[in-house]
């Protein structure tokens, strides 16, 4: 019982820290830049979590200590605790001796992640709620409201939106059996095409929505991990090798091209345009490589943290569109539900009073 409930703490405590992970980056960079050891930092957050009765994230601050003393680094001791990204950036900084810079590229890196997450989350919400309101009331509709109706007027008297609605419920109902597993294989399959489908395919699946707005959010992080690694003094081939370890299947294959590129002898402003990195930020590339510029991974550096505005406004806008389209479609769905509504109410009032006579 001990066992599970220290389990359950320390899962807390991970939660607790992926929570104010900005904090705990914003404190260590004070520290570092007082020369404050890693050591003390920690031991002072774990008290400070002790006495504040938050036992799990003692824990996790317990356990970051207990790594760095097996003779790992801060990288190696966060595993599991941040995103791949954030270790990717303070590795290549402790790889140069600049912990400071590499922890540095991961808060930017962090805190802009979190922006464009927060982006999705709020236009998706509303129309996602809107959406699963109005399939409930559908499926109320089709199997209360409309079998009453059908005792004084005949389905073919009533609106579309009855008559496809009761015949949608009727079917799901026979054949619930195949209707469902169906349904959950297209959400699997659409799961699976965002991670892995690569290719022409994909060419041509990144100009609609899910596919747009991943592939704009793919490469917002891109360009912040290649801008921080460049920041470390890595070079883009070591950087492009380092991210592919970490990536998915959809940013390794763009990660693949932009290597081979490199090998190949070719330019970075062409290894860069894979159809991943924004057109802009490409043509942006081109002028500085025709104008002469001799160090292209100087502007690379800047780009990618420059960029980022542009890319928020870029999913902002993306994300925006469909959950507009998703408020429309429902809203469409809605009205006519309405109308025909009133339009069944004069069906029935007409019906009763033929009745009557």
């Amino acid at each position: 019982m001990t066992a599970v409930l220290e389990k359950i703490n320390f899962f807390l405590g991970k939660m607790s820290f992926r929570s104010s992970m900005d904090m705990f980056y914003e404190e260590l960079l004070e520290n570092l830049r007082m020369n404050i050891s890693l050591s003390h930092f920690l031991a002072t957050r774990q008290e400070i979590a002790e006495r504040r009765g938050d036992q799990g994230l003692a824990m996790v601050y317990g356990m970051i200590m207990r790594r760095m003393q097996e003779g790992g680094t801060l990288s190696d001791a966060i595993v599991g605790l941040v995103p791949d990204s954030n270790i990717m950036m303070i590795r290549a900084g402790e790889h140069v001796a600049k912990i400071i810079e590499g922890v540095e590229s991961a808060t930017f890196a962090n805190k802009s992640m979190q922006k464009m997450r927060a982006i999705v989350v709020g236009h998706m919400v509303a129309p996602f709620a809107l959406a699963v309101m109005l399939f409930g009331m559908l499926v109320m509709f089709g199997v209360m409201v409309i079998p009453q109706f059908l005792f004084v007027v005949k389905l073919d008297k009533m609106g579309y939106a009855y008559q496809v609605t009761y015949a949608m419920t009727e079917f799901v109902k026979a054949y619930w059996f195949v209707v469902v597993p169906v349904l959950l294989g297209l959400v699997g399959l659409l799961v699976w095409s965002v991670k892995f489908v690569t290719g022409a395919a994909r060419e041509w699946l990144d100009k609609v929505p899910p596919y747009s707005v991943v592939r704009q959010y793919t490469s917002a992080g891109l360009l912040i991990k290649i801008s921080g690694l460049l920041r470390n003094n890595v070079t883009l081939e070591d950087a492009v090798g380092l991210m592919r370890r970490d990536a998915g299947q959809y940013e390794r294959h763009h990660l693949e091209l932009m290597k081979y590129k490199l090998n190949n002898g070719q330019s970075l402003t062409t290894a860069l345009d894979t159809g991943l990195v924004p057109h802009e930020v490409v043509d942006r590339l081109v002028s500085f490589e025709r104008a002469g510029s001799s160090n292209l991974e100087e502007i690379i550096k800047r780009i990618g943290f420059e960029n980022i505005d542009k890319s928020l406004r870029i999913v902002d806008q993306s994300v925006g569109k469909i959950a507009w389209s998703i408020k429309i479609v429902v809203f469409l769905l809605l009205l006519l539900m309405v109308f025909d509504t009133f339009t069944l109410g004069n069906t029935i009032s007409a019906a009763v009073r033929s009745t009557g006579r």
